[in-house]
């Protein structure tokens, strides 16, 4: 290949390498580009997954690679995730909110992060009418976030066929949304708790709207929960419970 590359070209020995190097450079760069980012795109269907942890961990058989792990909760299902090389950027703990979409070859190719737990803070951008309560000020928008205190909640039976019905705001003791959930044992298995104070397995785990306390019952700010509600449309996608 050298000597071809000598004389089509008119090149010297190291000219003809130098031209070799480059191309293998090259080459190998799109490949990476490719796997990180080919087809990963964040979209408005995307769900949001509470993290559980993030490790290195070891995949395929004696001669895998080392790549990082996600394991979280999202819509009652627990999950596991692999991080293209590269994406990850070590900025994800317990607690904290993220959506992510996957490549072609399977692995993580992009994510965001939504809400940061040990910082309290809502990352979604606050332009136009998103503040740190809520990302869009309208109920029916093609997504909204919406971060707030349980000001009061109605927890219906699983067999008396009536929606469970949560007030949630700002403060406590305002209610300025009100969100209605189909109250059977299916649907409650996609609330998601995180309860730092937890003493025996994971601080992330499922639950119904028994382990909510609202304002009403407590009239204490400390211990009135806080929730994410991620609804499309108008209709509820996920809960996110916060204790």
């Amino acid at each position: 290949m050298i000597e071809r590359l000598k004389h089509k070209y008119a090149l010297s020995e190291k000219g003809a390498k130098d031209m070799v190097k480059a191309f293998v450079t090259v080459t190998l760069a799109n490949l990476v580009l490719m796997s990180s980012n080919d087809n990963a795109t964040l979209s408005n269907s995307t769900e949001i997954t509470m993290v559980t942890d993030v490790y290195e961990q070891w995949i395929g058989d004696d001669e895998g690679e080392l790549v990082m792990t996600l394991h979280g909760l999202q819509k009652g299902a627990e999950i596991t995730a692999y991080f293209d090389e590269g994406v990850y950027k070590d900025d994800i703990e317990e607690g904290d909110l993220i959506r992510y979409a996957t490549n072609s070859a399977g692995y993580i190719g992009v994510y965001e992060k939504i809400y940061d737990q040990s910082e309290n803070t809502v990352l979604w951008n606050m332009t136009g009418t998103a503040d740190e309560y809520t990302s869009n000020t309208v109920p029916s928008a093609n997504l909204r976030y919406t971060f707030g205190y349980v000001n009061s909640l109605y927890n219906a039976p699983y067999t008396d066929g009536l929606n469970s019905v949560i007030s949630t705001g700002r403060k406590p003791d305002e209610a300025e949304d009100t969100w209605q959930f189909n109250s059977n044992a299916t649907a409650s298995t996609r609330y998601v708790v995180y309860d730092p104070e937890r003493r025996q397995g994971s601080r992330v785990y499922m639950a119904g709207l028994d382990e909510v306390v609202s304002w009403e019952n407590c009239h204490n700010i400390e211990n009135t929960t806080r929730v994410f509600v991620h609804t499309r449309q108008g209709y509820l996608s996920a809960l996110f419970i916060y204790k």
